[in-house]
C-alpha cells in the first residue's frame, strides 16, 4: 500500500470509531462525499485492502485490456 493508501484505510477506520461524518472525511482526504460512500462500502465488503486500490479489474486479478501480453 502507497502512503496515500494507508493515510485514507486509517482515516476511514476513525470514521467508525470516532463518528466522523462522510462530509468531514471528504474534506480531510479531498475528495467528494460520494467517494467516501464507495470506500466505506469497499471497506465494509472486503477490508482495508480493497479500499481504493487501483482499478477494479485489478482488485479482481484481471489484467488490463491494452497489455501486449508476455510475447511482446
Amino acid at each position: 500500500m502507497s502512503l496515500k493508501e494507508l493515510k485514507r484505510a486509517e482515516v476511514l477506520g476513525k470514521m467508525e470509531s470516532q463518528g466522523l461524518t462522510n462530509e468531514q472525511v471528504a474534506q480531510i482526504l479531498g475528495v467528494s462525499k460520494r467517494q467516501v460512500q464507495r470506500w466505506k462500502k469497499r471497506l465494509r465488503e472486503g477490508g482495508s485492502r480493497d479500499c481504493g486500490m487501483g482499478t477494479e479489474a485489478n482488485r479482481r486479478g484481471i489484467g488490463r485490456r491494452r497489455s501486449f501480453g508476455r510475447g511482446w
